[in-house]
């Protein structure tokens, strides 16, 4: 069976693709372990799309089994090993996604860095400024303390 390649997709668009890529094999009853190809980021430490496709895997355990590639025989950090257990939602919530969600009421930077503990603070910071410059989240000064919150339509 082929890999997914995420290459060249930006972090949300990747974990689209990969959703419909996946769901269309789960339906065609093709529940072989996959090959998720992402690169190692152009630092080699891993890049945004592995981190996000890492953080989705981890939440929908219920519907699949996952193993980095570098945690597999013969390893590699570029890739990561997937076994399909069921179907996944089509249109994934992103983890920025997430965030606007979050500060649908204005949040102090430090609760959404708690909030989401599980990833570094420099990323969840560099997502706040993409969404700002995005239009999606709004900042604003709050008794000296920087807050979003999510811009309502």
């Amino acid at each position: 069976m082929p890999p997914i390649d995420l290459h060249g997709h930006s972090p949300s668009e990747a974990l689209r693709a990969f959703a419909r890529e996946y769901n269309r094999r789960v339906r065609q009853g093709q529940l072989d372990t996959l090959t998720v190809v992402h690169g190692y980021g152009s630092t080699g430490t891993g890049g945004e799309i592995k981190a996000s496709l890492h953080r989705f895997l981890a939440r929908h355990q219920d519907a699949l089994d996952w193993l980095p590639g570098d945690g597999a025989a013969g390893g590699n950090p570029g890739q990561t090993i997937v076994r399909p257990l069921g179907p996944l939602p089509e249109e994934p919530k992103t983890q920025d996604d997430l965030l606007v969600e979050f500060c649908e009421v204005a949040k102090p930077e430090q609760k959404i860095l708690t909030k989401f503990f599980k990833t570094p603070p420099n990323e969840i910071k560099a997502a706040l400024r993409r969404l700002k410059a995005a239009g999606r989240l709004v900042e604003a000064t709050k008794n000296g303390k920087t807050t979003y919150e999510a811009k309502k339509s």
